[in-house]
């Protein structure tokens, strides 16, 4: 009998068949993936990706907080020292009674109009620039109570305070928490500028009546103020950065004008501020409640608060920067 030659092709065919199959279904499984990714990415736009600034060292941690309390402690100061040198600032200064509160009501009401805003700005443009400019235009403030003529100057330079107050303690903040690693040290750091101000406002107590006596109430204020404009120039070269280059004020203003809800703003603190002004005042009598214009401004700061409302939900629904979203 002759010999039979058996070929067996089907497992290798098999094997083929297997591995064009595996392949495909591969290709399958990967394609859908591959297209959810592409819209996902067509949907959301091209990833940004946040630069948080490098955290300080314990030794830069430390010259930052003693810098922002020294401000702290010096702002305060000047605040302790009005206080208990009032009755001699109205003899000199011919205050009429009716404005003996405004001195030292002006400022805070200046500080709580503005606090908003400032910090707004601060969010946009980073902490240190409006820090160094908040620090120096107090200072600078501080000097010219000194200098004041008449009742009219000291209550302006008092409100101007306010405002550069808040500058400065909005940025103080974010440049505390924005540079110094969470823990003990920042925790501390917080009670640290938050105590500055009472001990502040309590050695001015103690010494701005020292002064009133011995010498002047006026030179609190230069010597004070001469200080703070130490630390302010001194803050230029020690208080940290922010990361990034250094971008141009065509730049500056397009950020200013396009990240900062400004109406939001202008709304929330121009009731506050109206409603500071009419509490100040029925601070010093209940009767001028029973004016009119009294009662209208108190109307209008707080018809203003529902209105802010409605306009935080309409910056949330056209997807645009909103001050203090309703979502939150």
């Amino acid at each position: 009998m002759g010999t039979q030659t058996l070929t067996v092709d089907a497992p290798a065919l098999e094997l083929d068949d297997l591995q064009s199959r595996s392949q495909n279904d591969l290709n399958i499984e990967l394609a859908p993936k591959a297209n959810e990714e592409e819209k996902t990415l067509a949907s959301t736009g091209p990833s940004v990706v946040t630069v948080e600034p490098p955290k300080l060292s314990t030794r830069k941690a430390w010259i930052t907080i003693l810098q922002l309390c020294g401000n702290a402690f010096i702002n305060s100061f000047g605040a302790g020292v009005l206080i208990v040198c009032l009755p001699v600032i109205s003899t000199d200064l011919d205050l009429p009674r009716n404005l003996l509160l405004w001195p030292t009501s002006v400022t805070s009401l200046a500080s709580a109009s503005c606090q908003l805003i400032a910090g707004s700005v601060a969010d946009v443009l980073g902490p240190k620039t409006p820090n160094s400019v908040g620090s120096f235009l107090q200072s600078v403030l501080i000097i010219a109570t000194g200098f004041a003529a008449d009742a009219y100057q000291l209550i302006i330079f008092r409100a101007l305070l306010g405002v550069a107050s808040s500058i400065f303690t909005t940025s103080a903040r974010a440049i505390l928490s924005r540079n110094i690693e969470r823990g003990r040290l920042r925790n501390f750091a917080f009670a640290a500028i938050v105590l500055s101000f009472p001990l502040g406002a309590g050695l001015g107590l103690v010494l701005g009546g020292i002064y009133a006596e011995k010498s002047s109430w006026r030179i609190a204020y230069w010597s004070s103020g001469a200080v703070g404009l130490l630390l302010s120039i001194s803050g230029v070269f020690t208080l940290p950065s922010g990361p990034g280059k250094h971008v141009s004020w065509s730049e500056v203003r397009r950020r200013l004008a396009t990240e900062i809800d400004w109406v939001g703003a202008i709304i929330a603190s121009t009731a506050l501020a109206l409603l500071s002004y009419v509490f100040a005042l029925l601070s010093a009598s209940t009767e001028y409640i029973h004016r009119p214009v009294n009662a209208v401004l108190l109307a209008t700061s707080l018809a203003l608060i529902p209105a802010f409302a409605m306009w935080m939900q309409r910056r949330e629904k056209k997807g645009l920067p909103a001050l203090i979203p309703n979502s939150l």
